[in-house]
């Protein structure tokens, strides 16, 4: 970290006892100019704290809020580096705590609601975090301040564009996951997030080539056709093959293209060794609506998944299925 190296150029040497309030006050900035000066950052960052909170309207405090400022989003990044190398309950609470100690004094911090809302998500999908109301209300807070493509003031395009891109894609996959898990399901409500999510083409495929975005789309659409077919279910014999009945089953193969099309997905996209379960238990619900729309068969299967593989949006080829 570069904290004392670029603090220094702004550190106002400690004047005379009359420009302080008491010697006390003048000790304490005296120990604080002299960790900053030695490059004892652990030191100056304890000292910063405590001067604030004896000193709050030193004239010496904007100076030594800058330490404290600078001390906080540091302390805060490392957490955050420690969180994303192996995530588990306990490193989320410490990126948090580190989170909030920032917030205190800088409520609209962009950078750190954004990560914290991020990793707060990845959390609540790995089961790790509980609190699913308070992980989709800072999800929906934070992708709110992010609707602008604009970069706030301050903020460099790129930084921005970067910080956006990665909360659009992981905090709409998370609210759509977290609205496929409530008891009466939306499905519309979790495309709209999915799809959100799947519009970012990352150059490392997040959003349009990230398998799981697939697999909870297939969720939604699943749960859409199992009301479809319900409805077919409770015809009778001759309304099955009367209009009522050849309407719903052109609901129903209209859903089970858009269905093959995300398994689809999964199966070209699960290519990780840790998405291997995924990309088979895709692979087995693929096959399974091929073969409904193909006549019991799978040749032209394997084409098509390559396909996708080149053209994510590539649709499934046209079949009639028979009877």
């Amino acid at each position: 970290m570069l904290l004392l190296a670029g603090l220094l150029s702004i550190l106002i040497r400690p004047g005379s006892a009359q420009q302080f309030q008491n010697e006390e006050e003048r000790q304490l900035y005296q120990q604080y100019y002299n960790a900053v000066q030695a490059k004892d950052e652990a030191k100056a960052c304890t000292l910063s704290q405590e001067f604030l909170a004896k000193y709050p309207q030193s004239q010496y405090a904007k100076y030594v809020r800058r330490t404290f400022d600078k001390c906080g989003f540091d302390q805060f990044q490392t957490a955050l580096n420690n969180y994303y190398k192996a995530p588990d309950a306990a490193k989320l609470e410490a990126l948090l705590a580190a989170g909030e100690k920032v917030l205190k004094d800088q409520p609209d911090q962009l950078y750190i609601t954004t990560q914290m809302a991020i990793a707060v998500s990845r959390s609540a999908i790995s089961g790790s975090y509980k609190d699913l109301e308070k992980a989709r209300a800072m999800a929906e807070k934070t992708l709110a301040r992010l609707e602008s493509t604009t970069p706030p003031e301050g903020w460099q395009p790129e930084q921005y564009n970067a910080l956006r891109e990665a909360a659009l894609v992981q905090l709409n996959q998370f609210l759509g996951w977290a609205a496929l898990r409530q008891e009466n399901t939306d499905p519309q409500q979790v495309l709209t997030y999915l799809n959100r999510a799947i519009e970012i083409k990352g150059k490392d495929g997040t959003g349009w080539k990230d398998p799981n975005n697939y697999w909870l789309r297939a969720g939604a659409y699943t749960k859409q056709y199992e009301k479809l077919k319900a409805q077919y279910d409770a015809l009778s014999d001759t309304e099955k093959t009367g209009e009522a009945g050849r309407a719903l089953l052109a609901q129903v193969d209209a859903l089970v293209d858009k269905l093959i099309g995300d398994y689809a997905r999964v199966v070209a996209f699960a290519t990780q060794p840790q998405t291997q379960p995924l990309q088979q238990a895709a692979r087995e619900q693929l096959e399974q609506f091929w073969k409904y729309k193909h006549n019991g068969k799978t040749e032209g299967l394997a084409e098509y998944i390559r396909t996708v593989q080149t053209d994510p949006n590539a649709p499934p080829p046209a079949a009639e299925r028979k009877g």
